[in-house]
């Protein structure tokens, strides 16, 4: 990265929370957690997961939900 990283601000969705938490306490990272849809705190982001949704998610027949992808990255 072009600068130093000091902080991190997510919108406190759970995918894989507990080791996000874990290493961004070991890189001595400030972690700002955001309340789920949340648009007006994080309107960007916000709109980028909708359009993710609408164009890419739905065109294909995966599933994308935290527990089946948390299975086949642990694979």
């Amino acid at each position: 990265m072009p600068f130093p990283v000091k902080a991190v601000q997510v919108d406190g969705g759970s995918e894989f929370k507990k080791h996000f938490e874990t290493a961004c306490e070991e890189l001595g990272l400030k972690l700002f957690i955001l309340p789920p849809r949340s648009p007006k705190l994080n309107g960007r982001v916000e709109r980028a997961q909708r359009t993710h949704l609408d164009e890419f998610y739905s065109a294909y027949p995966i599933d994308f939900t935290s527990p089946f992808l948390n299975q086949v990255l642990e694979k």
